[in-house]
């Protein structure tokens, strides 16, 4: 899709500027073609200050609230490139080191496993950031990012993003908060597979992704659409057998996930195979937490998960000390364990008293 707000790329009498300053006629060459970065100058040139280079900033949530003064001290540090579906950003173990603001797009942060299997960590979506790690740290990659649609990414060099959060602390202390997040989703995922069953890590992961759609900031004037999910929307008739939403649900609690993720993703993201998650599915299906719909003119369907506490409930189930954080979003209170039976008192004399062999299992 095009970005009819993205930043336009500089023509010069040599071409567009790559990302090293060469001057060229096919821009940048990425691992699945040619891709166009260039700076905030040529935006600036042909919009004056009221260029969308500021319009998209606004929209990352690193820089939320910062005056327009800041943003354009942003903006001339930045390169912007526009990458397409399926292209590489970048590579696990790469020494390049330059941290990127999603500005519009969606793109999917993934590792390869030595027998090539894809193991997938989490999607970057506009406002978000990719590559803050290797920026701060000056270490290899740690993961590979491959953008699942067409996105337009603001690339900041390691020294100039150090520079950024030493000038401005409000951004310092956001940062800080989102590596703090980070540091918990990823205690919670460790635990997850360490302690929960398919069926509990498929619901952890439909709740984790079901709180992340309903808490995306709306877009800011102007920006160009990224297939960010849908706000809480009230479900049509569901296209999967199973009870629709109890009467007097609160709207907040139902929410659409659009595009929806495939069984395939799923698997990857909770270590299982994508026939597990197709059965795991269909039984939540039929008891009525979720359906899946498609709406004339959609692209691609969406799963509606018609009540959060529900499928908060399917974790505590069998899993009293499920994360702390997902039971507090949804203020799903605790499953108290069953208590025990009491002890039948043994007869003097028995077998049991007298230590002699028994049918009971050890």
């Amino acid at each position: 899709m095009p970005f009819l707000a993205s930043p336009p790329v500089a023509h010069g009498a040599a071409g567009p500027r790559s990302a090293h300053g060469a001057q060229g006629t096919n821009g940048v060459h990425g691992a699945q073609g040619t891709i166009d970065v260039h700076s905030a100058e040529s935006a600036r040139a042909a919009h004056g200050a009221d260029r969308p280079a500021l319009v998209l900033l606004r929209g990352i949530a690193l820089l939320q609230d910062l005056g327009d003064d800041v943003l354009h001290e942003v903006a001339e540090i930045c390169r912007f490139q526009r990458v397409r579906a399926r292209q590489t950003v970048m590579t696990r173990a790469d020494s390049e080191h330059d941290c990127c603001f999603v500005l519009a797009g969606r793109l999917k942060v993934v590792a390869l496993s030595p027998g090539g299997r894809e193991i997938s960590f989490r999607d970057a979506r506009a406002g978000e950031m990719i590559g803050e790690m290797a920026a701060l740290d000056g270490r290899p990659r740690s993961a590979t990012v491959v953008a699942q649609e067409e996105s337009l990414l603001a690339r900041l060099r390691p020294t100039d993003f150090r520079l950024l959060l030493r000038r401005h602390w409000s951004i310092c202390d956001r940062l800080l908060q989102h590596l703090a997040r980070t540091a918990r989703t990823l205690t919670e995922r460790v635990y997850e597979l360490s302690a929960l069953n398919v069926h509990q890590r498929l619901c952890a992961e439909l709740l984790r992704l079901a709180l992340g759609a309903s808490a995306s900031p709306p877009a800011p004037a102007g920006a160009p659409s990224a297939s960010a999910p849908s706000a809480p929307s009230t479900p049509s008739t569901p296209s999967a057998p199973g009870a629709p939403p109890a009467p007097g649900t609160p709207r907040e609690l139902r929410v659409a996930l659009r595009p929806a993720p495939s069984h395939a993703e799923l698997a990857m993201r909770i270590s299982c195979t994508r026939e597990q998650v197709a059965r795991e599915m269909s039984d939540l299906a039929r008891l009525g937490v979720i359906h899946c719909e498609r709406k004339p003119g959609r692209e691609s369907d969406q799963i509606v998960i018609d009540d959060l506490r529900r499928l908060a409930e399917r974790i505590e189930a069998a899993a009293p000390r499920a994360p702390a954080a997902l039971r507090s979003a949804t203020g799903a209170p605790l499953a108290s364990p069953a208590p025990l039976a009491p002890l039948a008192p043994v007869e003097h004399g028995s077998p049991i008293a007298r230590g002699a062999p028994t049918d009971l299992a050890p």
